[in-house]
């Protein structure tokens, strides 16, 4: 945010970017917190992140184009649709104007806003709520009209939760609306919450679950339609770009069928009705963005370096969320988006050699053979901590070098781990020679009986 508050900054990356060969340039330009970084009359505008301002008159984007035009580069905005707050900050339109917009998730066997979940960044709004549609068609509008020189538009976040949301009474009756029939059992005939001997709670599917996931991919699959047709309405040449996860055999859990219409995944997974493929929207865009989040690229290279099947980390995917797991437990990192590299998680304790991985099944390796990576290759490590304390933070993002190089960045959804300790009761004080990923496991340990785990994101 501070660096591209200042166009000669904006010059520069534009311009060293065209120099390494890329032909297109992608800006957000709305936040899931539903700020946008534009002017706007419609939604609320992100004036201020981390103590650095801009003034409304800051045109960001015009910036972009400006310098990449100069290049003959393409360059698209990108908004964060169906999103509302980010729950790290208690920001966002949810904690304001419009709170009732925002998911009601069904999760351990009760219905609660999604702003009450902490161990969620992510303040979703219901896509499924007219309201919620109007007010985001109309921001995508008035983007279209407010930069007739932009290249495209790219929809992100244009999805529901996960697969425990949206269970608000709106999305009882617009359900049953579209099915034809009466939910006895609301949200037991869609999905089922249980809880065994040991108290771990685990999901499954009710008779009207696969209904139910043909029904909410109808429900983005419309909205991705009027918004094609009134935006090219504005501008024609107007490219009309998607950004989704690649995980498409798990996508189904926020909503998305981002596939062809042509392409019928009733024929491969038991999920999908016969008619889930009149759902598919990928005919519609004229940009396809994926995320890829691994540095390595095939399942079957993860499922190896792992050690155990399928584990992955994003919003529907296969490794959160699964029947038999919690959906809501999802992380991601600064405003959504991951570094590259796999996931790990350590229990607090032992030394730096003999770090305990956290799997379904328990492997042991050392930090600096994690999956494989010799340590000369291992550069930064991002910790997520989960709390146990609901008064503590429940999520915070830290990047050490592992080389002892006396550096520590932190992650913007927090300013110190100082704060963090603070807010765990524990004071300790930060010096600027914190430098590597031992002292820092140190720190956590003397917060550790508020402490659940700690998640690591090796980056290289």
């Amino acid at each position: 945010y501070a660096t591209l508050s200042h166009p000669d900054s904006i010059r520069y990356y534009v311009s060293k970017i065209h120099d390494m060969g890329f032909t297109d340039v992608v800006v957000d330009v709305k936040s899931i917190m539903g700020e946008t970084l534009y002017k706007s009359d419609i939604a609320p505008y992100m004036g201020e992140w981390e103590g650095v301002t801009r003034p409304e008159n800051y045109d960001l984007l015009g910036y972009f184009i400006e310098e990449g035009h100069k290049l003959g580069m393409r360059v698209h905005g990108s908004l964060n649709v169906f999103a509302g707050g980010h729950n790290y900050f208690d920001r966002g339109i949810i904690y304001g104007d419009h709170a009732d917009w925002q998911s009601q998730v069904y999760t351990e066997g009760k219905i609660v806003p999604i702003s009450e979940i902490k161990s969620n960044y992510n303040g979703m709004l219901n896509p499924a709520n007219p309201e919620v549609q109007e007010y985001e068609l109309a921001i995508l509008k008035e983007f279209a009209g407010k930069y007739p020189d932009v290249d495209g538009i790219v929809f992100d976040r244009v999805r529901f939760d996960n697969i425990t949301s949206d269970f608000s009474p709106l999305s009882k009756e617009l359900f049953e609306a579209y099915a034809g029939t009466k939910v006895a059992d609301y949200p037991g005939d869609i999905l089922r919450w249980t809880q065994d001997a040991d108290g771990k709670w685990s999901w499954s599917q009710g008779p009207l679950f696969r209904k139910w996931i043909e029904w909410r991919a109808s429900v983005i699959k419309d909205f991705v339609t009027e918004a094609h047709r009134q935006l090219k309405e504005i501008n024609p040449r107007l490219l009309i770009g998607d950004y989704t996860g690649a995980w498409y055999p798990t996508y189904y859990y926020v909503g998305v069928n981002w596939a062809s219409e042509q392409f019928d995944p009733a024929r491969y997974f038991d999920w999908a009705t016969p008619e889930y493929k009149n759902t598919g929207y990928a005919d519609l865009l004229d940009i396809y963005m994926t995320g890829l989040y691994y540095t390595l690229v095939t399942k079957a290279e993860v499922d190896k370096a792992n050690g155990a099947v399928g584990q992955r980390t994003e919003a529907g995917t296969d490794g959160v969320g699964r029947q038999g797991e919690q959906p809501h437990q999802q992380r991601g990192q600064e405003h959504g988006h991951h570094g590259g590299g796999e996931q790990l998680e350590i229990v607090i304790g032992g030394g730096p050699d003999k770090q305990q991985i956290v799997r379904p099944q328990v492997i042991h390796r050392t930090a600096d053979d994690v999956v494989g990576v010799p340590g000369d290759k291992i550069k930064h490590f991002v910790f997520v901590v989960h709390m146990l304390s609901e008064s503590a933070l429940h999520g915070i993002g830290v990047v050490a070098v592992c080389k002892q190089k006396s550096f520590v960045r932190y992650f913007s959804h927090i300013r110190s781990i100082s704060q963090f300790c603070i807010k765990c009761k524990t004071k300790v004080e930060i010096g600027q020679n914190l430098s590597h990923f031992c002292k820092i496991r140190a720190i956590f340990r003397a917060s550790n009986k508020a402490v659940q785990r700690i998640r690591i994101f090796q980056t290289f």
